[in-house]
């Protein structure tokens, strides 16, 4: 018994052996980064550092690998994601910290975008064209906002600045209709020292709150801004909750206008009604 065992042990150790011999002739399949193989990226590498420069895959919701070709990704190239109108949300790894000219342009279906901590640097018309595009951070790192940057994001109703921003390029915030509250790090005195070139009326118009504005002093259900005014931007905000977006300035505790423990369309309605009616 115990010599067949053996055998039969041996047996199986030379047919593996004999598998492993045998795989050693053919072409190994493709390792996945993430859950894509590397083959759909497009990548030039200096040193130890990676630039991505493409994408060829078909993924709608697209992970941006931290390592390609066992070098660290650090940068987005230009243009690397122009015109990639079936894509809906792109992540990237904590370690890039360049964002090249036109990198995601005209990327018409991308409605929310995080822009990594360590970013210090964002190209010339980086995110044009991204309609959806409702709210931006900048990264504290980042100094200059480029030239036509964020410019026809017709939906970007919330941006965050740094504090260490100097300069506003050209155009940058252009054709931001939609464009209702700036939020930035410094003081407003700070604020009123940054260079904001010609054709950014958005971002000159709409309300700014800085690290010294006064704290928001809500006069009652229906001021979910905290402006002590109760408005068309407040409905605005509601139903931009309702919808899924946490704006930068939201209290949630005067949206539930009709005081029935929801914030849903009823509130939304009761809301305008009292506006138009002048009860509030």
């Amino acid at each position: 018994m115990k010599k067949r065992m053996l055998s039969l042990f041996l047996a199986i150790v030379l047919s593996l052996g004999a598998v492993a011999l045998s795989a050693a002739a053919v072409d190994l399949p493709v390792i996945p980064i993430g859950d894509e193989p590397e083959s759909v990226w497009e990548y030039t590498v200096s040193g130890d550092n990676v630039t991505v420069t493409g994408y060829n895959g078909t993924k709608k919701t697209v992970v941006v690998p931290a390592v390609l070709g066992t070098k660290s990704v650090v940068a987005i190239g230009a243009r690397a994601f122009y015109n990639k109108t079936s894509i809906t949300k792109i992540t990237l790894p904590a370690g890039i910290k360049t964002l090249g000219d036109g990198a995601f342009e005209n990327c018409v279906k991308i409605s929310s975008f995080v822009i990594p901590s360590g970013v210090t640097s964002i190209g010339e018309g980086c995110f044009r064209g991204c309609r959806k595009l409702a709210e931006i951070t900048v990264p504290d790192g980042v100094t200059s906002v480029s030239p036509y940057c964020f410019a026809d994001c017709a939906a970007l109703y919330s941006v965050e600045l740094p504090a260490g921003l100097r300069s506003v390029g050209e155009g940058a915030f252009s054709e931001c209709a939609a464009l209702d509250l700036v939020v930035f790090g410094g003081t407003g005195a700070e604020w009123r020292s940054v260079a904001i070139a010609d054709d950014n009326m958005p971002l000159l118009a709409v309300r700014k709150v800085f690290s010294d504005s006064p704290e928001p002093n809500p006069v009652g259900p229906g001021d979910v801004d905290g402006d002590g005014r109760i408005n068309a931007r407040d409905v605005l905000g509601i139903m931009r909750y309702i919808v899924g977006y946490r704006d930068l300035v939201f209290d949630a505790s005067y949206a539930d206008f009709d005081g029935d423990g929801n914030i849903n369309s009823r509130d939304v309605i009761a809301l305008i009604l009292a506006i138009v009616n002048g009860e509030i």
